[in-house]
């Protein structure tokens, strides 16, 4: 009669954690990256809308959420789509945007770029746990 053959897997405690921490470290550094883009674009929006009182500009925000970030304008001002995207009044429509979404969406290979590379780095800098 043969003896039975005990495997023994170490390390699967460590390697449950290690792998939380790791999805953690990824999902802060995709919103991080999501985050620069997304201040730069409100910046960028910030200063180029047309001022007469400042109000559109100051309207502008950009702010972390639990899928990246979100950009936005014009909260309350009834004339904040007519400047984004025009249409009337002798101002011509443009349907990508003037200084907020058309910006935006330019900004997305850079978006890309950076995540890739936060990821990157997140990913091969990262510390396993020692196994015990």
């Amino acid at each position: 009669m043969t003896s039975p053959v005990r495997v023994e897997v170490k390390g699967l405690p460590e390697l449950e954690r290690g792998l939380g921490r790791l999805a953690g470290d990824v999902d802060e550094a995709a919103h991080r990256a999501a985050q620069i883009v997304a201040d730069q674009v409100a910046a960028g929006a910030r200063s180029s809308v047309p001022r007469l009182t400042g109000r559109l500009a100051s309207s502008v925000f950009s702010e972390r959420t639990e899928r990246g970030a979100e950009l936005g304008m014009g909260a309350g001002l009834a004339y904040a789509n007519w400047i984004e995207f025009g249409g009337s009044r002798g101002r011509p429509l443009v349907p990508e945007g003037r200084y907020l979404v058309g910006p935006a969406n330019a900004q997305f290979p850079d978006y890309v770029r950076r995540v890739s590379t936060a990821l990157d780095d997140t990913i091969g800098g990262f510390n396993w746990p020692t196994p015990h």
